[in-house]
């Protein structure tokens, strides 16, 4: 024992960066806009075959991408929630860690 009671290099998390924590944060966020971005895009190509596809199964065909809007949609939820949990754990560390070592 050092002779001290509590050993603040064995606390978990002194070592966590709030600046790290919100870039990844940011990251998340950037990659929900850029799937929301991308299944709209898909979903506009998509439907832009109706005009000219003209068979017995079309409407099935056209229809099987419906999926892609909400299950993307959904998705991009959950990575801005991941984001939104970070930028909160980010607020959370951000004094604790600021504050100074004493050993």
């Amino acid at each position: 024992m050092s002779g001290t009671l509590i050993n603040p290099n064995a606390i978990p998390g002194v070592d966590l960066d709030p600046a790290q924590i919100s870039s990844s944060a940011e990251g998340y966020r950037t990659t929900a806009g850029s799937v929301r971005t991308g299944a709209d895009a898909v979903l506009a190509d998509w439907s832009g075959m109706a005009a000219p596809y003209i068979a017995p199964e079309a409407p099935q065909l056209l229809d099987s991408m419906a999926p892609v809007g909400v299950d993307s949609g959904a998705f991009a939820d959950k990575l801005t929630k991941v984001a939104d949990l970070l930028d909160d754990l980010a607020s959370a560390v951000q004094a604790p860690v600021r504050r100074p070592r004493c050993c």
